[in-house]
């Protein structure tokens, strides 16, 4: 009885040190967002990442933003696919990286997104190793004004 008692606590002893990997948190990191609305139409979006987590997140291997206004149910607005520059994809615990973006400006000709409504939503996936599935956060602002004209 005392043989199995000691092989049952050594199995248990040996399954916990031997899996420590598969035990480790995966990074986490918060999503917030600073939205302005542009003079010539479009948007601009400070996006941050913050690392919460204990270990360094990296990008990998990019991050994806989603704009949409609701006007009249969900209107399309942009879609926007970022690989970080080098430095950029590597968060260490307790810093951020902020990434300035801009859409839907006026473009060789084309004229800008319009923005107006009752809300901008803006859905963010972000692709960090070690995670299975992308971080996704949606976030709501107040809609740009009317475009004149």
């Amino acid at each position: 009885m005392r043989r199995l008692i000691a092989a049952t606590v050594a199995a248990a002893a040996f399954a916990t040190v031997a899996s420590p990997a598969s035990a480790a948190a995966p990074p986490r990191v918060a999503v917030t967002a600073e939205v302005r609305c542009l003079d010539a139409g479009g948007i601009s979006i400070d996006l941050t990442f913050e690392n919460t987590g204990r270990s360094v997140a990296r990008i990998d291997p990019d991050f994806h933003v989603l704009i949409e206004t609701i006007r009249n149910g969900r209107q399309p607005g942009a879609v926007l696919f970022v690989f970080p520059a080098p430095g950029f994809d590597r968060i260490p615990p307790g810093e951020s990286r902020t990434f300035l973006l801009t859409a839907g400006e006026p473009f060789e000709g084309e004229p800008a997104t319009d923005f107006s409504g009752s809300r901008i939503v803006i859905e963010v996936e972000v692709w960090l190793r070690g995670r299975e599935h992308p971080v996704s956060r949606t976030l709501t602002y107040p809609a740009c004004p009317v475009p004149a004209g």
